[in-house]
């Protein structure tokens, strides 16, 4: 294999006459030579075109572009914008980016850029396998890396890229490339961006640190990411947006983002999760928009400032066998209408921050089955016409409540296990898991206002309340329902509920009822009329004074109660002698 060397030229930015040492050597070469550069600065533009040409710079080698590289390798250099010349004299006005063009030509092999420190675009466009590999890429302004036109089975490996003013890597326009083991750091745009029906296997890339998305999948683009670490970009870690997009992620870690989502799938995007961690992002850890319908298996959701996955309205799809934990305001929030294409199944909800294992909200459905809710604060809340089906699922061990159905809230809990709940909170007595007397703290169940619901076959047992708490107002139909061993009432209803009960026993298969409990009113509720949470049938004020004298009378070991009567003030009515008391 023949070498010749390039002569070396002197390091100066803007020659006086271009030096034709290095081009001359690139016309005259043949295919398998061996070009060797050596130290110093030699002007370009550069046209390499030789098939299997080697283009090999020494420490110092310094190419001043523009270069375009047809075929052959351009390896081990350091390269330069050039200089843009005006009326035939060199100027100070830097070359228009790509600083590196690399495209086929006629069949003349695939060019191959690699271990160059380049300070520019490099843009691959036209033709086949272009490698752009173990180079050290930093531009200004721009892309770093941009595939355009009908680039098929273009490889970009191994690279360091800083792109300060755009994407880190662009794969545009029906390009085809295989990304793998990259470092993209601190790109002004999306760290990678495959949009225009462009395809896109995306491996093991470090991607970090960017003002954008870390991957943005758009445009009718298809891109498989597998083994990435993408973190604390600012937007989302990863976002799959509009008809006809669809991304795979398997096993990679979306982590710390500043002020976005980890995984956001939108504008009827397509995608599939598996096997990824995704974890400390501000708003939620994967967020689904509507008219997309993503399959979400066996992710670990944990640590979002909001919620681990956001279902907005409608949003549909499959959620299957995720963790999802210590999120801060809840392990899933659905505010989704749909109800056929929504399915939650197999999850483990748990040890949310403070907030809710399940909150559905503005009419939130679908089909929850086999889920496990466990060590929030509250189980799963529906509230605001929510109507979800609940099959199967095992609620335990949450603070306040099991199963709270909130105003407006509907829908069906059938075959689930309801147990455990309402111990870490204080209730009637002062003391953790006391008696609460029908209160609704710690209630298995808890049925608000205006809610309807079906609870048929649960077994609900152990809580540190009522079994189920039929608040005011509230509706429901409780049909073969095992209810046994919680600390308060199987059924506890205040007088203006209605439950239709039918068939429910007890441990010993005893028939259970509900029990009557009026609500208890304090000073504050004086005014209140009926319909607000207050009844008729309800304690009246008078008959609650009436009641702590009663308490207080026992409590001192004697019938006079003259010692507690003596606090208060002659001639208080009923309301201060309340609050005195």
């Amino acid at each position: 294999m023949p070498e010749t060397t390039a002569a070396q030229q002197p390091a100066n930015p803007m020659p006086e006459a271009p030096a034709p040492r290095l081009q001359d050597l690139l016309a005259a070469a043949q295919p398998g030579d061996t070009i060797s550069v050596q130290p110093g600065c030699h002007p370009g533009p550069f046209r390499i075109t030789t098939p299997d040409v080697r283009v090999l710079g020494t420490a110092g080698a310094v190419l001043l572009g523009p270069i375009v590289l047809v075929a052959g390798t351009l390896e081990g250099c350091t390269l330069k914008p050039g200089f843009r010349p005006q009326n035939g004299r060199p100027t100070t006005a830097a070359l228009e980016p790509p600083l590196v063009e690399m495209a086929m030509e006629g069949g003349g092999g695939p060019p191959a850029l690699v271990d160059c420190d380049v300070g520019g675009l490099v843009r691959v466009g036209r033709g086949g396998a272009a490698r752009v590999e173990r180079n050290r890429i930093h531009v200004a302004t721009g892309a770093g890396v941009e595939l355009v036109g009908t680039v098929e089975g273009c490889t970009v490996c191994q690279n360091t890229i800083e792109a300060s003013g755009g994407a880190g890597i662009a794969i545009r326009r029906r390009s085809r490339a295989h990304v793998e083991a990259n470092r993209v750091l601190r790109a002004g745009g999306a760290g990678i961006e495959v949009a225009a029906q462009a395809a896109a296997t995306l491996h093991d890339n470090h991607v970090h640190d960017g003002r954008g998305p870390g991957v943005l999948v758009h445009g009718g683009a298809t891109a498989e990411l597998r083994g990435n670490d993408v973190r604390r970009n600012f937007s989302s870690s990863v976002e799959v947006s509009g008809e006809g997009t669809a991304a795979t992620l398997v096993r990679n870690t979306l982590a710390d983002g500043q002020s976005g989502v980890g995984l956001l799938v939108h504008r009827g995007a397509g995608a599939t999760a598996t096997e990824n961690v995704i974890r400390g992002h501000p708003i939620a850890n994967v967020e689904v928009g509507a008219g997309s319908a993503p399959t979400v298996e066996r992710n670990t959701l944990e640590g979002s400032g909001g919620v681990g996955l956001l279902l907005a309205a409608g949003a549909a799809g499959v959620y299957r066998a995720n963790v999802v934990r210590r999120n801060a305001r809840a392990g899933i929030e659905c505010c989704s209408k749909e109800m056929e294409h929504l399915l939650l199944e197999a999850n483990q909800i748990s040890q949310q921050r403070g907030g809710v294992g399940a909150l559905l909200h503005s009419g939130g459905a679908g089909r929850w089955h086999d889920n496990a809710v466990f060590g929030n604060r509250v189980g799963i809340e529906l509230r605001d016409g929510a109507r979800p089906a609940l099959l199967r699922t095992d609620v335990r061990e949450n603070r306040h409540t099991g199963l709270h159905i909130g105003p407006g809230a509907a829908g069906e809990v059938r075959d689930c296990h309801i147990h455990r709940n309402g111990n870490g909170r204080l209730v009637a007595g002062g003391r953790r898991g006391a008696r609460t007397h029908g209160d609704e703290a710690g209630a298995g169940v808890l049925l608000k206002a205006a809610s309807d619901t079906a609870l048929v076959a649960n077994r609900i047992g152990g809580n540190a309340g009522a079994g189920v708490f039929a608040d005011n107002l509230s509706r429901s139909q409780l049909q073969r329902n095992v209810l046994a061993d919680n600390r308060g009432p199987a059924i506890s209803s205040r007088p203006s509920s209605r439950a239709e009960l039918l068939g429910n026993i007890d441990a010993d298969r005893q028939a259970v009822n509900a029990t009557v409990v009026r609500r208890q009113r304090v000073p504050f509720d004086q005014h209140l009329a009926a319909g607000a949470n207050v009844t008729p049938q309800d304690k009246s004020l008078h008959e609650r004074v009436d009641e702590m004298a009663k308490s207080y009378r026992a409590m001192s070991g004697s019938g006079d109660p003259a010692g507690v009567l003596a606090l208060v003030p002659d001639g208080a009515g009923a309301s201060e002698a309340c609050t005195v008391m």
